[in-house]
């Protein structure tokens, strides 16, 4: 978790709870409701000026009546980090309970609150005098500020103002400042709350609101003098020195209560029953205000103090809490248990790590001989792995010096281990065990002896003695279980043993995924379908990129790709491995090489083979295949085995079964397609496709059951496979024997089918064109011919007595077989294009015209209008503005114009709908982003078709706002109120309030 996530939810997402006594301002609230309207609202004034309270009065006012979103943050210390701020942000506008990214961009803030378009929204942070000036997180407000949607606005509540220029608002009418003057209660305010706690009515009552509620809970006078006589002195001494200790923390609950008093047996609960100036976070957990520290510093002496901040942290150490650990210890100024913490956050497993905001969070508490030492180094080199892996082994070994430096054991241990993690990917061939690491593993430290465990392990497989390097994985003694089980799994893997690796598909798929090393190892064993695996994997880049882990994210998009390879979707899986390949453009050589072993698997599935045996070599002069294969190797072992005469060495490396037949697929590839001799693709585990599926790109896995056809063992593996009729006509011209022979023998089972596909147009008008553009259905053609293609794209699989009956329902059958036999004879020659097979398919029964040849309008239509959506639920507004706009582009008109039967008309419906909801959310977008005049054009031109779109009404509204044209707004406004009125519709709130911003009355 982030540290935005080591306090409750509540704490940090929701607005505090109001006691029933408050009151409620409505002065104020009224003020605080533009909040929408303008850019920036300031709400500046000392503790104890209700500045949290107002803000959460205005909130409850507004989920009675929506004006717009609120995202509630609480401002903490670690907030001056601009990523931890911008989490912090994010986290707001999306779900607080969700697991968060290690990193968030500001434009990934920026997206979160565009995607909300049209609903407006307002992100409250409150306590911003957290951000002392001069903080860099004031520079991420003012980018917020000019940056942010049209849709989203900034509040900022804190004691002191915005350490940031905002003068030119205020002068565009675009900023709302309340400061102490406005938070001051007025007399009758002051009176009534005396009047609602019961106070003395007669009494003076002040008017700053803390003092006043404890004016009228005591009957004092003021300040912190009143607080101390009045309160806390009233108090039993053990329960006042409690008190003190406790007031140090950010948060106080029963465990972090036992932890620093252990013999005094209060709860959280019943130490702050009846005392004011007291936040409920959760049911048990509890924050005092500020004064109370202010009020109880002299409650408790020095030593006392630090006795009980060492305790807590100790507490904090123990269930997890890193970073608030670390602020318990700086509090009491211990060094030594500062440093534990530093190492407990460095032997994390490196792609669940702190995130850089915990990173930063650490190095801004530790004493500067701890930051400027190994400490330091350990977390700047952790934090460079998420930003700059190619860097981070290069921080470990500055780590390692200052460690042996300042003769640090312990430090050193860690960093010999993150050192002996990274240095694979610099060259797996060039490992050895050092003497500073041998004397720290015969001393007895245990991650040492992991690590030489580990050099041991690497050296024994590239010796090629697998059952050693094997063994060697008995001697990892790491504590830490994630850690633990991470590394043995990733060192099986990489020694190409899935099927020794701990999982099983329905926990992966139970888990979402989370593990990826599992994921790995049930991929490669062959236990789910291409097919299946593919929809699931292709959405995990997307999840993962929020975590800004560049070597994570570069191993996975490669992975994955390999998945849609398998698959048979080759137009799919090419982004992913063109941004793998550019992430590993500044990548180590072992981390390159996923993205580079993912395109090789391309390129061979494309048929490009002499440019994947130029790319395997480029990547054999970095890392070479032999004496033992490097991890990314083992995700290609057939392609290289099949397309490289000199690494038949292969066939001799021991690897787990599942490995095995990944290089006996290569090797028989190779036999039956170089030499001539099938029996080895016969002797291949066809019972086991998926497995062979998983390693063999797919025309070669056709290559290879077309050599095994005889006898028929792979004839189920070739009626399954993408493309097989294809690769079956292309072996059958141009083949070594017997592969030629065999190919030509299943001609009459797989027949060819046309290479490129036909273009259809249903939108505007029906037509069928080529590729190249040439129409071969259009409006010229015969009326009843066109009718009778529009009925074959639309139904694929038609029957002809059916279809008869259906266009000639006014003629005896025979006639109407007769008509639709002439009209068929028409389309069949109309369809022909030069050097292709017939597009359509004719027997005595059916016809058939098949889906997979066409490429229609209506389905690119379709799958633009889902990408949207699909987007719009990720919060990725540019990519379904994109979408959208590109939706909406390829409407020209109605859907089939020109055939009049009941399943047209209902889809015809259906698609405008589509068509109206993909332009009004375009439209929606493109006004928050700040481009009006491009959202007015797409408003219009719905309300030109729909006068009563409310949707469109609002956005064009808005539009004409934005552009200074109130006398269009209200034109609209008008017009869209007539025709709800005339439809006899009454109008939706948003649309009320859309008329009223311009005058107009519903």
């Amino acid at each position: 978790m982030s540290t935005a996530d080591r306090t409750p939810l509540p704490f940090r997402f929701e607005p505090p709870r109001s006691p029933a006594w408050t009151l409620v301002r409505p002065r104020l609230v009224t003020a605080l409701a533009e909040r929408f309207e303008v850019r920036v609202v300031t709400v500046t004034g000392g503790g104890g000026y209700g500045k949290s309270t107002l803000l959460a009065h205005a909130i409850d006012e507004n989920r009675l009546s929506p004006a717009g979103r609120d995202a509630w943050l609480r401002v903490i210390e670690h907030d001056r980090d601009p990523d931890h701020l911008l989490s912090g942000v994010f986290r707001s506008l999306t779900d607080p309970a969700a697991e968060p990214p290690s990193a968030v961009t500001i434009d990934d803030v920026l997206d979160a609150a565009w995607a909300l378009a049209p609903e407006r929204v307002a992100i409250l942070l409150d306590d911003v005098h957290r951000i002392e000036p001069g903080a860099p997180s004031w520079s991420t407000i003012e980018m917020l500020i000019e940056r942010l949607p049209t849709n989203a606005s900034l509040v900022l509540a804190g004691r002191t103002r915005p350490a940031i220029p905002l003068t030119h608002l205020k002068s565009a009418d675009r900023l709302i400042t309340i400061d102490e003057s406005d938070l001051a209660y007025t007399p009758a305010e002051a009176q009534h709350i005396a009047e609602r706690l019961g106070a003395n009515p007669a009494a003076r009552v002040a008017t700053w609101p803390a003092l006043v509620t404890l004016q009228c809970r005591e009957d004092a006078r003021s300040g912190l003098d009143y607080l101390w006589e009045q309160v806390i002195d009233s108090l039993p001494t053990d329960r006042r020195e409690l008190l003190a200790i406790a007031a140090q923390f950010s948060n106080i609950n029963d465990k972090l209560l036992a932890a620093v008093a252990p013999s005094s047996g209060t709860t959280a609960g019943e130490l702050v029953a009846g005392l004011p100036l007291v936040e409920p976070v959760d049911d048990s957990t509890f924050r005092l205000h500020d004064l109370w520290a202010e009020a109880l510093v002299d409650a408790v002496d020095d030593d006392r103090r630090r006795d009980a901040a060492c305790r807590a942290g100790e507490h904090l150490l123990d269930v997890g809490d890193l970073v608030a650990a670390a602020e318990a210890f700086a509090l009491a100024g211990d060094r030594e248990q500062l440093a534990e913490v530093v190492r407990r956050a460095s032997i994390r497993p490196l792609g669940s790590a702190l995130d850089t905001a915990e990173i930063m969070a650490l190095l801004d508490l530790l004493p500067d001989e701890l930051a400027e030492g190994a400490s330091g180094e350990l977390l700047r080199a952790a934090r460079l792995f998420a930003t700059q892996p190619e860097l981070c082994i290069d921080a470990y070994r500055r780590a390692l010096t200052l460690a042996e430096q300042a003769g640090n054991d312990e430090d050193a241990v860690i960093a010999h281990w993150r050192i002996t993690q990274l240095a694979p990917a610099e060259n797996p061939h060039e490992l050895s065990i050092s003497p500073g690491l041998q004397r720290l593993a015969d001393d007895g430290h245990r991650m040492a002896k992991s690590a030489c465990a580990m050099l041991r392990s690497n050296a024994a497989a590239v010796r090629g003695d697998t059952a050693t390097a094997l063994a060697e994985i008995d001697g990892y003694e790491i504590d830490d279980p994630d850690a633990a089980r991470g590394s043995v799994s990733s060192r099986l893997l990489s020694l190409g043993r899935p099927e020794l690796v701990n999982s099983h598909l329905d926990q992966v798929l139970a888990d979402g995924v989370s593990d990826p090393f599992a994921g790995q190892a049930v991929w490669w064993r062959g236990e789910i379908s291409p097919d299946l695996a593919w929809p699931i994997a292709r959405e995990l880049p997307q999840r993962y990129a929020r975590r800004n882990m560049r070597v994570v994210q570069l191993a996975l998009c490669s992975i994955v790709a390999q998945i849609g390879v398998s698959a048979g979707d080759l137009d799919g899986a090419r982004p992913l491995i063109d941004q793998a390949l550019d992430l590993g453009a500044t990548a180590q050589p072992g981390d390159r090489l996923f993205a580079e072993a993912a395109d090789v698997m391309w390129l061979a599935a494309a048929g490009h083979h002499e440019r994947a045996v130029a790319a395997i070599a480029r990547m054999e002069s970095a890392i070479p295949v032999l004496p033992f294969p490097a991890w990314p190797y083992m995700t290609i072992l057939a392609p290289i085995r099949a397309l490289c005469d000199h690494l038949d060495d292969l066939d001799h490396i021991q690897l787990g079964p599942s490995m095995q037949q990944a290089v006996a697929a290569g090797a028989a590839w190779r036999a039956a397609m170089v030499d001539g001799d099938v029996g080895p693709a016969r002797s291949l585990s066809w019972s086991q496709l998926d497995l062979l599926r998983v390693h063999v790109p797919p025309d070669m896995l056709v290559d290879l059951a077309i050599a095994a056809s005889d006898p028929p063992v792979a004839h189920p593996a070739l009626a399954s496979l993408p493309d097989a009729a294809r690769e079956v006509q292309r072996l059958a011209a141009d083949a070594p024997e017997p592969v030629r022979s065999l190919a030509r023998a299943l001609g009459d089972t797989y027949r060819p089918r046309p290479s490129r596909p036909l273009h259809v147009t249903t939108f505007g008008r029906f037509a069928i064109s080529t590729v190249g553009g040439d129409v071969l259905i259009g409006d010229r053609s015969r009326g009843k011919v066109r009718e009778l293609a529009s009925l074959l794209v639309l139904g694929g699989t038609v029957d002809r007595a059916r279809l008869a009956e259906q266009m000639w329902p006014d003629l005896e059958p025979t006639r109407a077989r007769e008509n639709l036999r002439a009209n068929l004879s028409h389309l069949q020659k109309a369809l022909s294009v030069p050097g292709e097979p017939p597009y359509l398919e004719v027997t005595d029964q059916l016809l058939h015209l098949d889906p997979t040849l066409l490429v229609v309008d209506r389905d690119r239509f379709e799958a633009e209008y889902e990408a949207g959506a699909l987007a719009d639920r990720q919060s990725n507004p540019s990519t379904a503005l994109a979408a959208y706009e590109r939706a909406v582009a390829i409407v020209g008109g109605d859907y089939v114009p020109h055939l009049d039967v009941d399943e047209v008309r209902f889809d015809r419906i259906r698609l405008h709908s589509l068509e109206l909801s993909a332009a009004c959310r375009a439209a929606e977008l493109l006004l928050a982003k700040g481009e009006p005049e491009r959202s007015l054009e797409l408003a219009t031109s719905v309300l030109a078709r729909d006068s009563i779109s409310e949707r469109a009404g609002r956005t064009a509204i808005g539009a004409y706002r934005a552009i200074g044209a109130a006398a269009g707004a209200r034109q609209v406004a008008e017009q869209l109120v007539a025709d709800l009125a005339e439809a006899g519709l009454d109008a939706e709130p948003e649309t009320i309030a859309a008329a009223a911003r311009v005058g107009v009355r519903v």
